[in-house]
C-alpha cells in the first residue's frame, strides 16, 4: 500500500510526500504529530501522475489543462516542471468538478482529477488556484474571466 501525505496548507507540491509503505505512513504521522502538525492522508492512486486541473468559476469550468509529472516524481504540480498542455474534460469529469467546488462553498477553485479504473476521482480541490499556466496553454483569459464574474454581483 502507498500513501499521500499532504500538509493542509502546502502549495506548489511542497509538503506533499509519498509513504511507500504503511510502516513509512507511520513514521511520517510519528513526525508530524509529534511535531503537533496536522496532515492529510490520501490513497495513492497509480495514474495520478498524469492529473487534469480543472478550473472552476462559479458554477461552470471555465479552462482545463492537463498535468504530468516530471521525470522521478509522483508530483504533478505545475511548478514542479511538470508537463501541460490544454485539456478537454469528459462530461462525468466536468460535473465532478463543479459538484466539488460546490460542496466547500467555493466561487473560484482548481480542482485535480485522475482518471482510475473505477473513474474519474478528485484528487484535490484548492481555492487559491494559480492560473498563468492554464491561460498559457489553453488561451483562455481566466483573470478576465474572474472580474467579470465578480462585478456581475
Amino acid at each position: 500500500d502507498k500513501f499521500i501525505v499532504k500538509l493542509p496548507v502546502g502549495v506548489q507540491g511542497i509538503g506533499v510526500m509519498l509513504a511507500e509503505s504503511r510502516a513509512s505512513l507511520a513514521s511520517i504521522l510519528d513526525t508530524f504529530w509529534g511535531l503537533g502538525e496536522l496532515v492529510l492522508v490520501q490513497e495513492y492512486i497509480e495514474s495520478a501522475h498524469t492529473d487534469k486541473r480543472a478550473f472552476v468559476v462559479g458554477n461552470e469550468v471555465i479552462a482545463c489543462m492537463q498535468r504530468s509529472a516530471r521525470e522521478g516524481d509522483f508530483r504533478s504540480n505545475t511548478h514542479l516542471d511538470g508537463d501541460r498542455t490544454g485539456a478537454e474534460l469528459s462530461d462525468e469529469e466536468e460535473r465532478l468538478a463543479v459538484r466539488a467546488s460546490q460542496a466547500l462553498n467555493l466561487d473560484i477553485s482548481g480542482v485535480d482529477i485522475a482518471e482510475t479504473d473505477a473513474g474519474p476521482v478528485v484528487l484535490e480541490v484548492n481555492q487559491s488556484p494559480g492560473f498563468e499556466a492554464l491561460e498559457r496553454v489553453t488561451g483562455v483569459d481566466c483573470a478576465g474571466v474572474i472580474m467579470d464574474y465578480v462585478v456581475s454581483f
